[in-house]
């Protein structure tokens, strides 16, 4: 009698074990295909926001004016609104509403200079740069493929 016993609970313990194993795999298979799925949608759009700031590179070839500010935040706001906006990590939404607040206030402190000051143009790169890092990060662009070992040291 007490052999049936340990029979059913090894049985009994088997099969909650096959069970959870199988909600967890559906579960995670799940959530993989999801990420998977952002990322490809990610990797379509978020070339054409990298595209609209590379307007503001780190080394200008000519001072950038006002009115190609105001084009650079329209672009950015219809790309948000219309395509990317939706795909965008936290992070890069954080970045994203930085940068387009940076652009902004820059183009309401306009004086009767037609172009950006080097001190404006600093400020509106540097918001538009890390607005691309985090592009990057939710790319996984600039790390290692997942089947490496750690994160190789990006000294651009």
């Amino acid at each position: 009698m007490v052999e049936i016993w340990k029979l059913g609970l090894s049985a009994l313990l088997g099969g909650i074990t096959a069970y959870l194993a199988v909600v967890w795999q559906t579960r995670y298979g799940a959530k993989r295909y999801i990420h998977e799925k952002i990322h490809d949608c990610r990797a379509r759009l978020y070339p054409l926001a990298w595209k609209i700031t590379g307007a503001l590179p780190r080394r200008p070839s000519s001072a950038l004016r006002f009115d190609e500010l105001e084009r650079i935040a329209a672009d950015l706001e219809a790309w948000y609104y219309e395509e990317g906006g939706i795909y965008l990590s936290g992070g890069a939404r954080r970045a994203f509403s930085a940068a387009l607040d940076t652009l902004h206030s820059v183009m309401n402190s306009k004086d009767e200079e037609p172009t950006l000051s080097p001190e404006q143009y600093a400020e509106v790169r540097g918001s538009c740069s890390t607005f691309r890092t985090w592009l990057t990060r939710d790319l996984l662009s600039r790390s290692r493929a997942p089947t490496g070992k750690g994160r190789y040291k990006d000294n651009a």
